[in-house]
Parts: C-alpha cells; structure tokens; sequence
C-alpha cells in the first residue's frame, strides 16, 4: 500500500463513526495507529468538488474503532465546485485539533462572479456549525447576495419572475446554500498527491 492509498484509508476510518466491539477483529481492537504524513510544497488535494494546492502536516492517532485526526492544512490556492458554480479559494487553513471527533477548525476565503457581480465568500469555525459571511462588488443586500448564490438570480428578479413576495424564498436559498457548503467539506472520498514522509 502507498502513501496515497494509505492517507485514504485513514481518512476513511476517520470520518467513519466507527463499530462495536463485538463487530471488531481482535487485531482490529488491537491495532494502534500513529502516522505522519507532510506535503511537500506543491501538493494538490483533491476530494469531489474541490481541488486545492496546500501545505499540510497531519498525523493519524487511536485505534480503528476511535481513530484521531490531528494537524494542520494551510491552503494556498484552489477551486470549489457547487453545481454548476465555480469558487476559487484565495487562501485558507484547517486545523485539526479535536482530539475525540474529525471536527476541523476552518477559515477560508473563497470568491465567485455571478452575472456583473463579484462575491467574495468567508468560512469560519467548526465544521459542524460553520459561519458563512458574504460581501459583494458592486454592493448588493445580504437578501440579494443569497439569493444570487442559491438561485443565480437576486430576489428583486426573483420578485418579477413569481410577483410575489421573497422572504420564504430567500429563507429557503440561505437554507439550501448552507447545506450545500457544509456538505463540500466532507472528507470522505479525498486524495493528495504529492507527499514526504517525515524522518
């Protein structure tokens, strides 16, 4: 086994949730992970809907039943795929610190244009209760800037196309484009290419 198949692995044990003992192998039960993977500079991650460039140090701790994902990964540029939306990451980082549960830490910055606008995407805290701020140039209303994102349209369109009003609609896009983006950040599925195995 390579270091790529073998970093997926890992990452498959860890965001698994894990079975009972009863289930288990003795080996597995008894088996104790401790491995440390460094990217080397020009390292390309890739999972379904994103490809990023970035520095990572990670290291798999526990057991396959409670295995532990520790480190760091500094993003250095990148792109994200919603559909049919294209994001591009200007910088970012993922920190893995929780000790009992793959919950990482993140802060990314991300921009995409919509028609003439530029909107520009910031991702903080916890990957289970992630904070989605927004901005956009020329300036639109948070309403307008959600509605962009979720239905490629503002909501004033989206007030001439239905002749009805937009509260339950925009409500409903802030909705879907959470889920959407706190779904793109599973680790399941990801691979890096690019590795040095420390000393």
């Amino acid at each position: 086994m390579n270091l790529s198949e073998g970093l997926e692995s890992a990452g498959i044990l860890v965001s698994s949730t894990g079975g009972s003992s009863s289930g288990s192998s003795s080996f597995l039960r008894n088996l104790q992970f401790d491995v440390e993977a460094s990217s080397t500079p020009d390292a390309r991650m890739e999972w379904p809907g994103a490809q990023l460039e970035a520095d990572a140090n990670l290291r798999v701790r526990g057991t396959a039943e409670h295995p532990i994902l520790l480190g760091h990964i500094h993003v250095l540029s990148g792109d994200l795929y919603f559909r049919d939306s294209h994001y591009h990451v200007a910088r970012g980082d993922l920190n893995f610190a929780n000790p009992f549960r793959l919950n990482p830490v993140i802060n990314v910055e991300a921009t995409t244009t919509i028609q003439q606008y530029e909107i520009t995407l910031n991702f903080t805290g916890e990957a289970s209760k992630l904070s989605l701020s927004y901005r956009s140039d020329p300036p639109l209303p948070a309403n307008d800037i959600i509605t962009l994102l979720a239905l490629g349209q503002t909501s004033s369109e989206s007030t001439l196309r239905t002749g009805g009003t937009t509260q339950s609609g925009t409500s409903g896009a802030s909705a879907l484009l959470s889920k959407r983006f706190r779904a793109s950040w599973g680790a399941r599925g990801a691979a890096v290419r690019h590795y040095a195995i420390p000393r």
